[in-house]
């Protein structure tokens, strides 16, 4: 934001430097100005041609511009030129404007904008402390300096500052407190002229504390600025003015200790006073040289002629003083000093009346000032106002504390989610690899049944078939040659080749992966059935599903099914004794009901429970189990035997 104050001075800068006077032309300056209303160069030399005419007190010019410019619209694109504007109308005026600060408060609030209300409440602050409410001054100044310290506005920061050290100064008299405030100002304040100001403040402040040698600092400031021209070619006078006296006041204060010549503070305090000489008796007033400064001059001068035993000069000076404080309005604080100094006169010439009059009216022109009383409301208002910091700060704090718990709990979260994730991600990487691994295992082992599938038929079964061939060529002979031994021989020989080849057919297929569906396991059952059955000469029926299922069956489902099928079938054809025999395998939805049923003698479950039995009825229960399948047997003697296997296939098949 654009600060008031600094603006003005620097636009007075531009127009010539801090030294040289009001332009007395500027209103020659204006043809073609006014009406480039949004041309870039007519809108800066507009803001020159103000701030001109505000420092010769031209209000005419300056309401003229403003009514003309102040709208919605250059505010919008020209922030700087509106707060100037404003400023300079102001400042043109010399007086608080109601209506102008009407227009300031009415623009800040449409256009919704801070940098304009920050403005309206500082120079509304500042026409309170001219026109004598420090209080309410102060308030605004209090409120406003952490606004624009959070904002990073320097001149907004020093204008503040530099305020309310005023109003400590000048209102209060408490020079220690005004001293950070005004220090603050100085550091970041980058205009010289207002530096000039707060130094001269500064050393001010510093006297009144009796400190010579830090007035001497803030005085060879001053020095500096008028030996380099920071300000223009030629420094004017109230960077000289503004030395001077803070020359005198260290120079003064060191004589009153008696460590300089009295000459030379007398040498200097005439030097400071014969060019501004009282006009009828009163104070002259400059651009830099107030009633308090050269009240302070003289005021100064007769302590230190006091401490140098001078009495008759010091009083003097102070009778002088005395009578032209009596015009100055304003000046309690004065007043109250020079009773404290006449005090102190007549203490050094040993009239105790006398002092203990100037005590009384000293004390009397304390309560009549009210110093005290604002003192105590200002050091109320500071600390309200150092509360309301401090509450800002802790909300601040809280906020920031919230915000990074927040922050701490989304971070947590943040990583729980990416552990989560992670893991999910490991764990299914780890889910693919096993069943990658699972598959090539299972198409390994496929393949090595396979082979051996192969192996058998192509090698051991050849064998087989090879010795069944020569058995039966060689029972023929013998036959024919009638040697009954030889042709037995031979016939057993034919018989176990052939159940040999039978059981390596059974084996080549349940190593077979090409042969593991659940229709080429019914189809061979009822091929294995059908083949031993007639072989003996049973009766026999074979009810098997009309439709079944494309379903693929585990190596060790398959083939422990196959077993228990054909477990069930030889016991009714080798033990059972049965004339007939009959075999029933339903599809119940994805669960198997195999039911094999005879005729035959029967025998009691009990003993095979027990153990009594032979191992067929232990090998069913045992392959029944490693299914996980339900096998249910019935049997009486003389009552047949039924056995029924119940296998849910959700549990059997890939």
């Amino acid at each position: 934001m654009f600060r008031c104050e600094l603006l003005f001075t620097l636009l007075l800068v531009l127009a010539g430097g801090c030294n040289s006077g009001p332009s007395t032309h500027y209103l020659d300056q204006l043809s073609g100005v006014a009406t480039a209303r949004y041309d870039t160069t007519g809108l800066t030399d507009l803001e020159d041609l103000t701030a001109k005419a505000a420092w010769s007190g031209d209000s005419t010019y300056c309401d003229s511009v403003l009514t003309h410019h102040a709208d919605t619209s250059l505010a919008r694109s020209r922030p700087a030129l509106m707060v100037s504007l404003f400023f300079n109308t102001v400042m043109a005026h010399k007086t608080y404007q109601h209506r102008t600060m009407d227009r300031l408060a009415t623009m800040a609030e449409v256009m919704d904008d801070d940098t304009l209300r920050y403005l309206h409440q500082y120079l509304h602050g500042r026409h309170l402390q001219i026109i004598g409410d420090p209080q309410g001054a102060l308030r605004i100044f209090y409120a406003l300096l952490p606004t624009y310290t959070a904002i990073g506005d320097h001149g907004g920061v020093a204008n503040c500052a530099k305020r309310i050290g005023y109003i400590h100064a000048m209102d209060l008299d408490q020079p220690a407190e005004a001293i950070p405030y005004l220090r603050r100002a100085f550091q970041v304040e980058w205009v010289v002229e207002d530096r000039c100001d707060i130094a001269l403040f500064l050393g001010r402040c510093f006297t009144r504390l009796g400190l010579p040698d830090s007035v001497d600092h803030y005085a060879a400031f001053l020095d500096d600025v008028i030996r380099t021209g920071s300000c223009a070619a030629n420094p004017g006078p109230r960077p000289v003015g503004y030395r001077d006296q803070l020359r005198f006041n260290a120079l003064a204060l060191r004589a009153e200790k008696g460590s300089v010549p009295f000459d030379s503070l007398r040498s200097l305090f005439e030097r400071s006073i014969a060019a501004y000489p009282p006009v009828n008796g009163v104070m002259p007033t400059t651009d830099y040289l107030d009633p308090h400064s050269h009240w302070e001059l003289h005021h100064r001068y007769a302590k230190s002629l006091i401490s140098a035993g001078r009495e008759v000069e010091a009083r003097a000076v102070l009778t002088y003083t005395d009578s032209s404080l009596s015009v100055c309005s304003g000046c309690e604080e004065l007043e109250i000093d020079l009773h404290r100094t006449w005090a102190r006169f007549y203490q050094a010439l040993g009239d105790v009346r006398a002092t203990m009059e100037q005590q009384d009216r000293l004390i009397a022109a304390m309560e009549h000032s009210g110093l005290e009383q604002r003192r105590r409301q200002m050091e109320r208002i500071e600390a309200t106002a150092a509360f309301e910091r401090e509450k800002a700060a802790f909300a601040a704090s809280r906020a920031a504390e919230r915000a990074e718990a927040q922050a701490a709990l989304q971070r947590v979260r943040t990583q729980r989610a990416m552990v989560i994730i992670v893991s999910l991600l490991v764990l299914t990487i780890a889910v693919l690899l096993l069943n990658r691994y699972r598959l090539k295992r299972r198409l390994q082992v496929e393949q090595l049944r396979a082979r051996l599938s192969r192996d058998l038929h192509d090698d051991i079964g050849s064998t087989l078939s090879s010795i069944n061939i020569l058995s039966n060529m060689a029972r023929k002979r013998a036959t024919r040659l009638a040697d009954a031994d030889v042709t037995a021989s031979l016939d057993k020989i034919s018989d176990r080749s052939q159940r040999l080849m039978r059981d390596m057919s059974d084996i080549v297929w349940s190593v077979d992966p090409r042969k593991g569906t659940l229709e080429e396991l019914l189809v061979r059952m009822r091929d294995f059935a059908s083949t031993v059955l007639e072989a003996k000469g049973l009766t026999y029926t074979i009810d098997l599903p009309s439709v079944v299922p494309g379903i693929t069956l585990q190596a060790d489902v398959k083939n422990n099914l196959y077993l228990i099928f054909k477990e069930a079938i030889n016991n009714a054809v080798k033990h059972a004794e049965a004339s007939k025999v009959d075999v029933r395998i339903e599809l119940n939805g994805m669960a198997l009901r195999m039911e094999v049923m005879d005729d035959g003698r029967g025998f009691e479950p009990r003993e095979t429970m027990l153990g009594q039995g032979g191992n067929g009825m232990r090998n069913l229960r045992t392959r029944a189990k490693e299914l996980k399948a339900k096998l249910e047997v019935s049997s009486g003697p003389g009552t047949g035997t039924s056995i029924v296997l119940r296998l849910p296939l959700t549990q059997g098949h890939d």
